[in-house]
């Protein structure tokens, strides 16, 4: 069902104990613009209600800055676009020819995850293939290995060659006109940007930006972003922080329904997403029966219900929000995942997790591609333990531990050398 709303304006802890706090109903009531046209995009924290606005168009590219990740998003919700350049690999810089380029497939971030940007969807289907560019176990460089085409908001097209990602985490890249004038050789250090989650490059103003707020201040980011609606197409809604994960209820009563045991709380980033409302030719429907329940990085979680959506004459998101405490089902209920070591390693990987119930729990290992190279199940004790793990039969390179267990979901990266 939906209601018409027109529209208007690892640190380590040796035990912890969780329990399901219920606070007494206290919702209150919230709205985040983005602007008219949805000039914006605005980081919000969930406990204080504090929001960080910065032009969407001011922006062109944007390279994650976590340790062991190398994703590159492009910013198409401003207008540009990004391709692989098919007709000669990195080494055929001086000749490139963009006959054609309308008719080349067009590259998208990743609608779910925010380690899957536009320039890593370039995949060989290698463990060692990082979309723009392949890993070295040895020297842990990423080194670039394709051209590509980007078309600027203000309709030029120019040739970008990602160069490398550096053992100390820099990004080496450079951007010219198409004929090789206007080169700029540039880097981006990840230490600039220490504690965000990008940092970002203008091609227009040749300019780099640090325009997050900390990581550790924000749990939501109202933006407009690529969707497959089912093809790709832009969409303004809200995408979660990459620490922070979140439940759909969909059904249930949006003023009483507080019970998500029966839930698992997702990582991908669009749960949340544009979904919620509808469109009518007369302003926006929004949902009358779906919840949200939003776990922030520190273990608590929030109920949000959406009540109205402004679109794009003013781009307000209208929210009523209510604090419950500490999750009851919460991955640090079941199991925590305290460290894997070694890191890198080349036979076991050794995960010490710490969990306050005995339980069966499902581990599944995937590579950076999303595919699925191992799975078994742990038996895990009500205590500090350490599990081993054997990966000697995966190729060099970053993969994804996930454990299953009580009906939450953890993940660690680690490196097989």
């Amino acid at each position: 069902m939906k209601k018409y709303l027109p529209s208007v304006h690892s640190v380590f802890v040796a035990a912890i104990l969780l329990i399901s706090i219920t606070s007494p109903a206290q919702m209150v009531q919230d709205v985040v613009s983005q602007g008219a046209g949805y000039a914006n995009q605005v980081w919000y924290s969930m406990e204080n209600g504090e929001m960080v606005s910065a032009p969407k168009t001011e922006w062109d590219i944007a390279f994650s800055i976590g340790t062991f990740s190398s994703s590159i998003h492009i910013n198409a919700a401003s207008g540009n676009i990004a391709k692989v350049y098919p007709n000669g690999t990195i080494n055929d810089w001086e000749s490139v020819d963009v006959s054609g380029f309308d008719g080349w497939p067009t590259l998208n971030n990743s609608a779910t995850s925010w380690e899957l940007g536009a320039f890593d969807q370039n995949n060989s289907g290698s463990s060692l293939d990082f979309g723009w560019g392949m890993y070295n176990p040895v020297t842990h460089f990423v080194t670039g290995d394709s051209i590509y085409i980007v078309q600027t908001t203000a309709g030029e097209l120019k040739k970008l060659k990602l160069v490398n990602l550096t053992l100390a985490g820099v990004y080496n890249f450079e951007i010219a006109d198409i004929n090789g004038d206007n080169t700029q050789v540039l880097a981006l250090d990840k230490g600039d940007y220490e504690g965000k989650v990008f940092g970002y490059y203008s091609i227009i103003n040749n300019e780099f930006l640090d325009r997050e707020p900390a990581s550790t201040s924000w749990d939501l980011l109202f933006t407009q972003y690529t969707d497959y609606v089912p093809s790709a197409y832009t969409v303004a809604g809200v995408l979660h922080h990459p620490d922070v994960t979140v439940i759909q209820a969909d059904g249930v009563d949006q003023e009483s329904f507080e019970d998500y045991s029966q839930y698992t709380f997702s990582e991908e980033i669009n749960t949340i997403g544009y979904d919620w409302k509808t469109f009518t030719g007369m302003g926006f429907e929004v949902s009358s029966d779906v919840v949200y329940f939003v776990q922030e990085q520190d273990g608590d979680v929030w109920k949000i219900v959406f009540t109205g959506f402004g679109g794009s004459s003013n781009g307000d998101y209208m929210f009523n929000k209510e604090k419950l405490g500490v999750s009851n089902i919460s991955e640090l209920d079941a199991a925590q995942i305290v460290g894997v070591y070694p890191n890198p390693t080349d036979e076991l990987v050794q995960v010490i997790i710490n969990s306050n119930t005995n339980n069966n729990a499902l581990y599944q290992i995937y590579d950076l591609q999303g595919r699925m190279v191992l799975q078994n199940n742990l038996n895990v004790s009500a205590q500090l333990q350490t599990k081993s793990i054997d990966v000697s039969a995966l190729n060099a390179g970053l993969y994804v531990l996930s454990l299953q267990s009580n009906g939450s979901i953890l993940q660690h990266k680690f490196q097989v050398k």
